[in-house]
């Protein structure tokens, strides 16, 4: 089984409540919305400070990770200085800065796991619920019929958002679906669902999920508990005056300057069919292409995650630039035959070598600049690529690649992610080194 690599958990950061109280001219205390600047990009924060008596404390949101809401520690402020870490987030991230003369921008460094990158917040006024966060407060309304959102919080870094669409059938018999925005937006049927007097329960049987709640008085929120499997989370759902519109204005829009095609190819030597996607940019060419190999886990070509299509967006950025990408589908997924399960690290290298013999065969593709680009796992098959046939690949690109052994790797992972979901990180089992494919995160 291929293993998820979880290689932005530590920058999994917070946020919260509004600030209260009036605070001198030149206090920190308020909303601030900005940036961290990264290495070939940015990621967006909103953070909010406020200072009871004599003791500050936070929040911060970062939008594009799901999480919002998540209290800061150790928040300081002296003179101008301002600075607070988040605990319990792997590779201990803190924010230094510095508070502008007047006060209405904040920057400094943001620290984490050793490495160091500026950051630029600026003075706003606190909108009252941003786009696509579930609102604090529902609308009135009659009965369960309607759009619903609510936040399912299992550790106080991860936020799920759910959508109900609740119908009644000409019978009068409600029904309908849960659509779960951070997993890719799959509408999941509601298998039973029913009121009575206000409680409200449903069933989704698909994932072994329960829900029973009360509905309130002006039926603007039902107020319960999700249950599934051994765990339980109290959810609240607020009534929406109209289906929730999730913008990823990452994505690119059709129509793109460039020609994409639907295409399949064959790996001979493993009797198996991938379908994929191949961008390419307009005119005769010939082009320099890559194929991109996706990370851990049965992924499609996008590399589709948490209602994220990375591979899509990067694909979109490359192919505007002048080059040609396939990125396909792995073994049994989408539009691919074989097995996923039983594959390994060797069997996806001749996959990704079957796709660039395929590239080659294309006139509009210079097979002597077909490049490979892996991501997280993609970064073990890249380079075993390019060293079986090294004739055919001009140069490989490895995003978060490993660059420890993959056992010391896989234990480190589950310790992060014990404590991101706020254990101590020491009770990871070190998995089996005898394995011809390590199992884990």
């Amino acid at each position: 089984m291929k293993h998820r690599c979880c290689l932005l958990v530590a920058l999994s950061l917070l946020a919260g409540p509004p600030p209260a109280g009036a605070q001198p001219s030149n206090s920190p205390a308020g909303h601030w919305e900005g940036a961290i600047t990264l290495p070939g990009t940015e990621l967006a924060i909103r953070v909010d400070l406020e200072q009871a008596s004599n003791t500050w404390s936070g929040t911060i949101d970062i939008p594009v990770q799901g999480l919002r809401g998540f209290k800061l520690g150790e928040v300081t402020v002296q003179d101008a200085a301002v600075s607070f870490m988040m605990p319990g987030i792997p590779g201990d991230p803190k924010f230094a800065g510095t508070l502008a003369a007047d006060a209405k921008t904040m920057s400094g460094d943001f620290t984490q796991g050793g490495q160091r990158f500026p950051f630029k917040l600026e003075r706003k006024a606190k909108a009252t619920v941003a786009a696509g966060d579930t609102p604090s407060k529902g609308l009135p309304g009659q009965g369960p019929a309607g759009h619903w959102q609510a936040s399912l919080k299992p550790s106080p870094v991860i936020e799920l958002r759910l959508v109900l669409e609740l119908t009644n059938s000409p019978a009068g018999q409600p029904g309908g679906v849960m659509i779960s925005v951070d997993q890719g937006g799959v509408r999941v049927p509601i298998t039973a669902l029913t009121e009575s007097d206000g409680a409200v329960h449903l069933e989704i049987r698909s994932v072994g999920g329960t829900f029973d709640g009360q509905l309130s008085a002006d039926g603007s929120e039902i107020v319960g508990e999700w249950q599934q499997g051994a765990g339980k989370w109290p959810l609240v759902f607020k009534r929406l005056a109209k289906a929730p519109s999730f913008a990823r204005p990452q994505e690119p829009k059709q129509p793109y300057p460039y020609d994409e095609e639907e295409v399949a190819f064959e790996n001979v030597a493993a009797t198996i069919r991938l379908g994929g996607t191949l961008t390419r940019p307009r005119g005769p060419g010939p082009h320099p292409a890559v194929v991109l190999i996706s990370g851990s886990g049965p992924q499609d070509r996008d590399e589709a995650i948490m209602g994220h299509r990375p591979f899509l967006v990067l694909a979109d950025h490359l192919t505007r630039q002048g080059i040609a990408v396939l990125r396909y589908d792995d073994r049994g997924v989408g539009k691919s035959s074989g097995s996923f399960g039983t594959a390994t690290h060797d069997d996806f290298v001749t996959d990704a070598l079957a796709a660039v013999a395929w590239l080659k065969t294309r006139e509009a593709i210079d097979a002597k600049h077909i490049g490979l680009i892996g991501h997280s796992e993609g970064g073990i098959v890249a380079p075993l690529a390019a060293v079986k046939q090294p004739a055919d690949i001009a140069f490989i690109v490895l995003l978060a690649g490993v660059g420890v052994p993959m056992e010391e790797l896989l234990v480190r992972q589950g310790g992060d992610i014990l404590r991101v979901m706020g254990g101590d990180g020491t009770r990871w089992p070190r998995p089996p080194l005898h394995s011809a494919r390590p199992s884990g995160s």
